[in-house]
């Protein structure tokens, strides 16, 4: 087992976190636009929905200051949604956030806590990169000077919005991350240096968000840069920020224990965990039932063409979905997505067993198996295309990856004779992924759609 220094393990994660949460000024004031950049009030504040809460103060009261002559919030569905509803409505339960979007539950919240309403809400953008261009195509629809633009974005994602903004237009980008917050050592845990950000990530989680980045940031073929994907404008990454990268990859592994807020002192603090302990465990009794629940279901089944039981599949996708931070209904419609599909199971059952939301996951994630293979395969890729929400696109792309990745193994076994196991041989099945591919390219920042890629080309280019 590798040694962890947990001390450095904290200095690499705080210098990774400088470099991503960039803020161009201290503090969002009249008085600081004016020394640095020579005016006193910007033309637009874009707020985006891939903050936590406490983003939506910082914009906020930056406005009550006068830093803007027009305010805008972005974010329509993303990986960055639930965390936002859930932290939102146990805070503010009058908000309905259920199936709404970022920026119409923040400017709800913004406008029931400050009295302040966006002059433009945009719903549409689902990640970083439409998250620019969306914002840039209001501007301009609605003539609206943009010379200047202050940018809020979670702290984790600040500095490729701004690059996918230089990469877009031309205008003067002010960064101001929505928070920072070092990363200390308490008792040989790692811990906040401030408890008091509302909806905060847990560090867990805040060091995976900062470790996918890094490989975006970087301007290579894998990169989201001109030499990569072109998503945004080219990013000089400091060497110290490499290497604490590479420092992290060796030493943070799971021997770290995380700081339990359990044991924090603050009172309010223990009150809201209690809470979250209670919604915790009934998340986790809703996984359990589904497991016993597709278990049953998939009795005696096997994966095509072996004798791996084919609960093993729906198992992954439920465990692709909990990597990629999908919320508990997700994973669960995960779990049950081929119950209907390929057993007796009724979407009635599931609506009654587990809820609506959950039987309509799984419902746009079922095949109608009566009709011809073409068919239904062209009716999946024009459902995910125009008609399929965030979460069921998730749902889609976790079981084709588990799928590709029965695929490759079996590849590598079979060779070209794997094919024979199907009825629609290698270039059927190639265009069916390829099409999904592009019909789920909103999920381009998650690492499943990365890894979907790469074994599509595994399999399918050889």
């Amino acid at each position: 087992m590798i040694k962890v220094n947990v001390n450095e393990v904290a200095e690499s994660i705080n210098t990774i976190a400088k470099f991503c949460g960039l803020r161009d000024i201290d503090v969002l004031s009249q008085s600081n636009l004016q020394s640095k950049y020579g005016f006193q009030r910007a033309d637009v504040l874009i707020l985006f929905g891939g903050s936590i809460p406490y983003g939506c103060d910082i914009a906020a009261q930056a406005i009550l200051n006068g830093v803007a002559n027009h305010f805008m919030i972005v974010g329509g569905v993303g990986h960055t949604t639930e965390s936002l509803r859930q932290k939102l409505k146990q805070s503010y339960p009058q908000i309905e956030t259920d199936g709404r979007t970022e920026s119409e539950i923040m400017a709800e919240y913004i406008k029931i806590r400050y009295k302040i309403e966006p002059d433009w809400l945009e719903c549409e953008s689902t990640n970083c990169g439409n998250n620019v261009t969306n914002a840039l195509a209001i501007l301009k629809q609605n003539h609206i000077p943009h010379d200047s633009i202050i940018v809020i974005q979670d702290s984790t994602m600040q500095r490729r919005m701004v690059a996918g903004f230089k990469k877009h237009c031309n205008s003067k980008i002010i960064s101001y991350a929505a928070y920072t917050n070092p990363v200390v050592v308490n008792s040989n845990c790692l811990a906040f240096e401030h408890d008091d950000i509302w909806g905060m990530w847990d560090i867990e989680h805040y060091i995976t968000l900062l470790m996918g980045e890094i490989p975006r940031l970087t301007d290579n073929a894998d990169g989201y840069g001109p030499n990569g994907k072109q998503f945004i404008a080219h990013v000089d990454i400091p060497q110290e920020v490499c290497k604490a990268f590479d420092a992290l990859q060796t030493q943070y592994v799971d021997s770290i224990r995380i700081a339990n807020p359990k044991y924090a002192t603050n009172s309010s603090a223990v009150d809201s965990k209690e809470i979250s302990n209670r919604d915790d465990l009934e998340n986790q009794l809703l996984i359990h039932k589904a497991i016993e629940f597709a278990t049953l279901a998939h009795d005696g089944q096997k994966r095509k063409g072996s004798n791996v039981p084919y609960i093993v599949h729906p198992f992954e996708v439920a465990q692709i979905l909990t990597l990629q931070g999908a919320s508990e209904q997700v994973i669960v419609a995960g779990l049950l997505h081929d119950t209907i599909e390929d057993t007796h199971v009724t979407i009635e059952e599931i609506q009654t067993l587990f809820g609506k939301e959950i039987a309509h996951l799984v419902a746009g994630n079922s095949e109608n198996k009566t009709l011809p293979w073409e068919e239904r395969k062209q009716h999946t890729i024009n459902y995910m295309k125009e008609n399929a929400t965030f979460e069921e696109m998730m749902i889609c792309c976790a079981d084709k990856l588990s799928n590709l990745r029965s695929l490759k193994s079996d590849y590598m076994i079979l060779g070209e004779g794997l094919w024979k196991r199907f009825h629609r041989g290698k270039e059927h099945q190639k265009w069916y992924y390829d099409s999904l591919l592009n019909a789920l390219s909103s999920l381009c920042d998650y690492s499943m759609y990365e890894e979907y890629i790469t074994i599509f080309h595994n399999v399918f280019d050889e």
